[in-house]
């Protein structure tokens, strides 16, 4: 059985496009998914994955969340193999999204906002306590 689920967070801005045949939106989206070990130096690395979901739940993603933020995804893993340009072999995986959960509270996404409002204020000069 192909089933995976991954929580993490996106490390880019879904990227949302809609097919010239259907009409239903393509979301692409990259996660980043802590590993449950630290490592030599005594940090946890990370492993990356990009991810695909379609339709609805594309756009509910497309919409709903951004760069940083929190998600649990599950679905199939997937093989995707084609020839560059130049004629070489690649291969990719992705995970196609069968189902997702909004893992941040609104109180999350309020204290992100405002330190993402701080951090604004600090590039200007200026200093901001929370």
């Amino acid at each position: 059985m192909n089933r995976c689920s991954f929580f993490g967070r996106l490390t880019a801005d879904p990227d949302v496009k809609y097919s010239s045949t259907t009409q239903k939106a393509v979301v692409n989206f990259p996660i980043a998914v802590r590993r449950e070990t630290k490592n030599k130096e005594g940090k946890y690395d990370s492993d990356f994955f990009n991810c695909v979901a379609f339709d609805k739940r594309g756009e509910m993603i497309g919409n709903s969340f951004a760069k940083g933020s929190k998600i649990c995804v599950w679905g199939p893993m997937r093989q995707e193999k084609w020839t560059d340009k130049d004629g070489n072999n690649r291969t990719t995986y992705k995970l196609y999204v069968e189902g997702f959960e909004f893992t941040e509270s609104v109180k999350d996404k309020a204290v992100a906002a405002a330190k993402n409002v701080a951090s604004s204020f600090d590039a200007l000069g200026e200093e901001v306590d929370f």
